[in-house]
C-alpha cells in the first residue's frame, strides 16, 4: 500500500513540475499593468479635460509578426466645451534593458486599432527604441520621450489614442531579445494652467 502511495505522489509531482514549466513557458505572451492613469482636471470653473490612460506599461516581449500582437495601449482625450487647448503626450522609460535598445523593438502611435477597421488614422507616428531612435524623441526640458506636441483637445467626441510596443518577428532578432521586462509611464501636460495628467 505504501508503494503505491509513493508511486501515486511522483506522478503528481512530474505533473506539478511539468505544468510549472508549461505555464512559464506562456507566461512571455502576457503583460500586465498595476497603476491607473485616468484624471479629469478642472481648468476653470466650467471647462473640464478628461485624460483616459488607463494604465502604464510593464511587461515581457516577444517577438511577433504584427504591431497588435505586441502590447497595445488605448487612451483618450476629450473636453467638455470648446477650447484652443492641446496637450503633449510623453513616455518615461523606467525599465529597458539593453537588448531592447535596438531597431526591431518598435513603437506607434496612432488613432486607428489595427485590430480592426481605422475610420481614422491622425495622428501617426512610430520609431523604434535604437538610441538614435530614441534621441530624436527626447524632450530636453523632461529628458522624456516626446511622442505628441500640441495635440488638440477635440470638444464634442473623443480623440483615441493607440500606442503598440513590438518586437519585429518578421525579420531575424538577436535571440537575446525574447522575454525581457519592459517598465514604462505614459504621461500627458496640457498648455492650461493644470496638468492633464502626470506619472502614478
Amino acid at each position: 500500500m505504501n508503494s503505491k502511495k509513493r508511486i501515486y505522489s511522483s506522478i503528481i509531482i512530474v505533473l506539478l513540475l511539468i505544468a510549472v514549466v508549461s505555464s512559464t513557458t506562456y507566461a512571455v505572451y502576457k503583460w500586465r499593468s498595476t497603476t491607473g492613469l485616468n484624471v479629469s482636471i478642472n481648468v476653470t470653473d466650467n471647462l473640464i479635460i478628461t485624460f483616459n490612460g488607463g494604465t502604464n506599461i510593464t511587461g515581457r516581449l516577444i517577438p511577433v509578426a504584427n504591431a497588435y500582437e505586441g502590447i497595445v495601449k488605448e487612451m483618450s482625450v476629450k473636453s467638455n466645451l470648446p477650447s484652443s487647448d492641446t496637450f503633449n503626450l510623453y513616455l518615461k522609460v523606467n525599465t529597458l534593458p539593453d537588448e531592447l535598445k535596438s531597431t526591431q523593438f518598435k513603437w506607434r502611435l496612432t488613432g486607428c486599432d489595427l485590430r480592426g477597421l481605422c475610420r481614422t488614422i491622425s495622428p501617426d507616428v512610430s520609431g523604434n527604441f535604437s538610441t538614435t531612435s530614441m534621441s530624436d524623441y527626447i524632450d530636453q526640458t523632461s529628458g522624456d520621450m516626446l511622442l505628441l506636441e500640441d495635440q488638440a483637445i477635440p470638444y464634442r467626441s473623443t480623440l483615441k489614442l493607440y500606442l503598440y510596443l513590438w518586437i519585429d518577428g518578421t525579420v531575424d532578432n538577436n535571440v537575446n531579445m525574447g522575454s525581457k521586462s519592459i517598465d514604462f509611464d505614459l504621461y500627458a501636460t496640457g498648455n492650461t494652467e493644470g496638468t492633464l495628467a502626470g506619472n502614478s
